[in-house]
């Protein structure tokens, strides 16, 4: 997956989900589901430190709808509060359509600096890309 900023200050990205990712015949399962939307809002605290790493403490998904294989998704992940070590983001994912199919709310926990001082990220595609 790409990430890009938008006007709003939100993350963005486009997806289409393969075969492999099937729950049921046509549609995604709910683990992938959950693993975009967890990895859209993780990436909305980063938007302005690419090198700003946390963690998930906590997410809560919702399903609104089956998510097609097959289809250009559209995903946009924001950040609803910030306290520095702790954040509070969002992300939703919207099908062809542009109906929600699920959404997610997540808080999110800085890494310890005791790993990222152990850890080079620098070779990694860690960054959200301006648009």
């Amino acid at each position: 997956m790409s990430f890009y900023i938008d006007e709003q200050k939100q993350v963005v990205s486009e997806v289409i989900l393969p075969e492999q990712f099937q729950g049921y015949p046509g549609v995604a399962h709910g683990g992938i589901v959950a693993t975009i939307l967890d990895e859209t809002l993780a990436r909305a605290v980063m938007y302005d430190d690419p090198d700003r790493f946390m963690f998930t403490g906590r997410l809560i998904t919702r399903y609104r709808k089956p998510t097609p294989l097959g289809v250009p998704l559209h995903l946009v992940g924001k950040v609803i509060r910030d306290r520095g070590k702790i954040a509070e983001c969002a992300s939703f994912l919207f099908g062809p359509d542009g109906e929600l199919c699920a959404e997610a709310e997540g808080l999110l926990l800085q890494v310890p600096q005791e790993i990222t001082d152990q850890t080079d990220f620098g070779g990694m595609s860690w960054k959200v890309v301006p648009d």
